[in-house]
């Protein structure tokens, strides 16, 4: 019964600790780990291997780590950890290689005899004959090499970076996997600078271009740097249909490959790991960070096939220990819970040429081991290569990547894969989408009678043309978009958007309106030949007209121009003048008196002003040098007359608009007038990448006003410019700019010329045949001359600013255009009138001053008679005054009224004597005669 109770705990105990883990007869293994001291990715992939192999309850061995970090690419460094591992009586070593210690590891692994397991792919060009590396990173070079030989390609561009030291090897196994039968031409190519490789894919591509099939295998194990080169050639455009890229490596599906889904190129890439299946458990543990990362704020490393390969090695070695303890127990036998090496010494010392004594039946044991781990079948050849592994092909063309088969390194690929490859893309049922987004006169949408939308304009007429021509018979249903875009890459979200997106993602077939061809888009979708050439303008409100100036009649010539010739006018009269001074021959009317008068100063500008005016003068000089001056002035004057006369009617007729800008020089210079542009176009990506100086400030500028700069589509521009009192500027297509400067209320213009050139065609989506046929049928009706006269009609014909034929060349001057003329005869008149007033005054003046001293001459002449009189009178007082001539009249004393040399009236109002004289001159007037004989003026 004791027994019973006894077998009873017992037996519960053991069934306790298979389920707790612990084991009573569990064997630890010595198992050294070196990794590079700066790769925390493999060191991070270390202890999620060491939580993991004792995570399985299931093993009888433990594997008993032993870690070394050194720098991997020093020999030297990389040998004393060699050493120092083998002091503990290892039985295996999990390393990474560099090419630089490669061959340390292969002298120590030899002459230990202990097996290495190398988890990075590095290897020598040729198969070493050290049978005791055993690589358990695959080569993916014979499924590549395979892909070629099914598709019977000649000619393939192998291509990689130049900072990957491994590339000569792998290109090496290429051309030892191909033979002289096969015929294929291998083209080894580096693309230098992974950042930039622009121009040796351009070489490439020019390389490649008599090719129908472009074949390309890009062999760069770097994803990060992979990524930049894949968007390098979407962005070169070879990304489209007839070109074929095989991605080197094993795991396909971490490439980001979104940019060639709808583009036609077909790319293949292989993936060993299931993302799906065993590594779900591996990424739980990966993904947690320590205390100390959450601290530092570490970030978890990506998960790469080196890490995939490391812990791979604790799968293999788990399982190749459990069937090494199974079949050979004895070998992992320890004294005391430790292991001798030999049955004296328990540790390998390098320098005394001792080796591990179980090393060739260990690495026997290993290269029999079959082991399914992360990356499948885990299994070495002789040469201590992987063997029987296999690949998931993976395709992408035109939709997203996808599976296709397999690929096995015994039997090459499966069936699968060779019928996805040669299925053809069916051909298309049901009519083809076009969408197109509202612009006129490109696209104009209306609703007819019936309430149903429909669309008319210029796009519209040229493809129903296109349509119906001989080269296309194409049937299609017009789809309108809700917004103005036509497509630009959006940097934050890394996609396209507008009629571009419809394309790329398969959602329409043809993009209609004014697409400007650049070259960001074409990388994308294929365009057809430029229909139209347009390029970026400058759009502004119509100045008011101005009103003439009242002195319009002089802007014919400039102000200069009007000081030279009235300094010509005044030079000319001196010069006349100086000659009638100096010349004999002016004098001959006056010859004995000296120079003549007809030449003075004011004659002289009188002269001259007269033949200005051509209407001649009184006067006309006699010698040679005078009429020599003359002849040259009035040569002078017929030139100026004629050229003023024929500038007149332009600029009396021609109006004349004050225009603030005309330049994009000029709205960069200035602040007042505000400027933008539509969003989301190729004039928005115009501005935002060019280099020039003037453009890139006033980018600047819109993007530090982004409310006022930018708006939704070509109509919102056109009607801020009206609102904006001509303190807005738009920039847009000089098509769309001359449409809308024909419509009402015509109060818009161009200035300027176009700041760039480029074409306007029509979109498919990349690869399509359509856009060969577009072209086609696009230059029958060029040829035709039919896109002339579409052009005609919905710019010029349907323009609502044009004036009638009728009216050109006939417009009349009013008014206002001459009012200048007439304000100078009023002057003239005005001022001929002040003269004359002083004239008379100046004249009646002088007339008084003369008078004046002619009276006072007479008076002194009469006073002298008068006393002589008086003596006279006073000797003969009895004797009665009988003056001459009196004929009796009388003052009212009654004294005769006296008069010499006039007529002497008698006024009997006041009875006294008033003479009056019918003479201007030497009027004397007596008033009367005194009582003592005086007489009184």
């Amino acid at each position: 019964m004791q027994l019973l109770v006894l077998e009873i705990v017992l037996f519960s105990f053991w069934i306790f600790c298979i389920k707790t883990g612990m084991s009573i007869a569990k064997k630890k293994i010595n198992t050294g780990f070196i990794i590079d001291e700066e790769d925390k990715s493999s060191e991070r992939a270390y202890r999620v291997g060491v939580e993991l192999s004792q995570f399985n309850k299931q093993n009888t061995i433990k594997i008993k780590d032993f870690l070394n970090k050194t720098n991997i690419a020093d020999s030297y460094s990389f040998t004393k950890s060699i050493c120092s591992l083998l002091m503990e009586t290892i039985f295996t070593i999990v390393t990474a290689a560099d090419v630089r210690s490669y061959d340390a590891i292969e002298s120590y692994s030899q002459a230990m005899h202990v097996p290495v397991i190398i988890y990075n792919d590095v290897r020598k060009l040729l198969k070493p004959n050290y049978k005791y590396l055993l690589h358990i990173a695959p080569s993916h070079m014979k499924a590549v090499v395979d892909f070629i030989k099914m598709h019977k390609w000649r000619r393939v561009f192998y291509l990689h970076v130049e900072n990957d030291p491994l590339w000569p090897w792998r290109v090496s196994e290429i051309f030892t996997l191909t033979n002289t039968t096969d015929k294929i031409n291998i083209i080894q190519r580096h693309l230098g600078n992974p950042y930039d490789s622009y121009e040796q894919l351009r070489i490439l591509d020019k390389m490649a271009l008599s090719q129908t099939e472009k074949i390309f295998i890009l062999d760069i194990l770097d994803r990060s740097i992979l990524q930049i080169i894949l968007r390098q050639i979407t962005e070169l455009g070879m990304n489209r249909e007839g070109y074929n890229y095989i991605i080197g490596g094993m795991d396909i599906q971490t490439v980001d490959l979104k940019s060639f889904e709808h583009g036609g190129a077909r790319i293949t890439g292989f993936q060993i790991v299931d993302k799906n299946g065993s590594l779900s458990k591996v990424m739980t543990p990966w993904n947690k960070r320590t205390n100390s990362e959450i601290k530092k704020g570490i970030p978890v490393p990506p998960f790469t096939m080196k890490e995939v390969f490391l812990l791979d090695s604790f799968c293999f070695l788990q399982q190749g220990f459990e069937k090494i303890n199974r079949e050979g127990p004895e070998f992992f036998q320890t004294r005391a819970g430790i292991h001798y090496n030999t049955n004296c010494s328990k540790e390998i010392v390098c320098h005394k040429n001792k080796y591990l004594e179980r090393g060739p039946i260990i690495l026997e044991f290993l290269k029999n081991t079959s082991a399914l781990c992360l990356s499948g079948n885990v299994q070495f050849d002789e040469n201590g290569y992987r063997s029987k592994y296999n690949f998931d092909v993976h395709s992408l063309y035109k939709k997203k990547l996808q599976k296709i088969g397999n690929w096995s390194s015994e039997t090459g690929y499966n069936r699968d894969v060779i019928e996805a490859l040669k299925k053809k893309q069916k051909e298309r049922k049901g009519p083809y989408i076009v969408t197109l987004v509202v612009e006129a006169p490109f696209v104009i949408n209306k609703t007819d009678k019936n309430g149903k939308e429909v669309f008319e304009g210029f796009c519209i007429d040229m493809f129903r043309k296109l349509a119906n021509s001989s080269q296309l018979q194409l049937d299609y249903i017009i789809r309108k978009r809700n917004d103005t875009k036509y497509g630009a890459w959006n940097k934050k979200t890394k996609s396209w958007d507008g009629m571009i997106s419809e394309l790329i993602e398969g959602e329409a077939d043809i993009a209609l309106g004014s697409i400007s061809i650049t070259e960001e888009r074409e990388h994308v979708v294929d365009f057809t030949k430029p229909f139209m050439n347009t390029g970026i303008s400058i759009m502004i409100k119509r100045p008011d007209k101005q009103k003439p100036n009242i002195l319009s009649f002089k802007e014919p010539f400039s102000n200069s121009m009007w000081i030279c010739i009235m300094c010509g006018f005044a030079g000319v009269s001196l010069v006349l003048v100086l000659i009638g001074r100096f010349s004999p021959y002016e004098w001959q009317n006056n010859s004995n008196t000296g120079p003549s008068e007809d030449f003075s100063v004011l004659n002289s500008l009188w002269s001259s002003f007269g033949a200005l005016l051509q209407q001649g003068s009184d006067f006309l000089p006699s010698s040679i040098s005078g009429r020599i001056a003359e002849c040259a002035w009035w040569f002078f004057t017929l030139i100026i007359v004629s050229s003023y006369t024929a500038n007149l009617a332009a600029f009396l007729t021609v109006e004349k608009l004050n225009i603030p800008i005309n330049s994009a020089d000029d709205l960069a210079r200035q602040s007042k007038i505000k400027y933008g542009i539509s969003k989301g176009g190729s004039t928005e990506k115009f501005f935002s990448t060019s280099n020039v100086s003037v453009y890139k400030q006033m980018w600047e500028f819109m993007e530090a006003t982004p409310q006022s700069a930018f708006v939704n589509g070509n109509l919102d521009g056109w009607k801020k410019v009206l609102e904006g009192k001509g303190e807005y500027a738009f920039l847009l297509e000089s098509t769309s700019n001359d449409y809308r400067n024909q419509q009402k209320p015509c109060k818009t213009m161009k200035v300027g010329h176009n700041l760039n050139q480029y074409g306007i065609g029509i979109a498919t989506k990349q690869g399509s045949e359509l856009s060969r046929k577009l072209n086609l049928a696009l230059l029958e009706i060029i040829e035709k001359g039919e896109l002339i006269n579409l052009k005609q009609r919905w710019w010029y014909d349907k323009g609502q600013c044009g004036q009638s034929a009728a009216s050109v060349g006939k417009k009349s001057l009013s008014l206002s255009n001459v009012a200048g003329t007439f304000h100078i005869v009023i002057g003239g008149l005005v001022i001929a009138m002040i003269f004359s007033a002083l004239e008379f005054l100046f004249h009646h003046k002088k007339n008084q001053r003369k008078q004046s001293k002619v009276i006072k001459t007479t008076m002194i002449t009469d006073m002298t008679d008068i006393e002589h009189f008086d003596m006279e009178r006073k000797n003969d007082e009895t004797k009665p005054l009988k003056p001459s001539n009196i004929n009796g009249a009388q003052d009212n004393k009654g004294h005769p009224c006296l008069c010499r040399g006039m007529l002497t009236v008698f006024k009997e109002q006041n009875n006294s004597c008033q003479t009056t004289t019918t003479s201007p001159a030497n009027l004397i007037m007596f008033d009367s005669i005194t009582e003592n004989g005086s007489t009184m003026l």
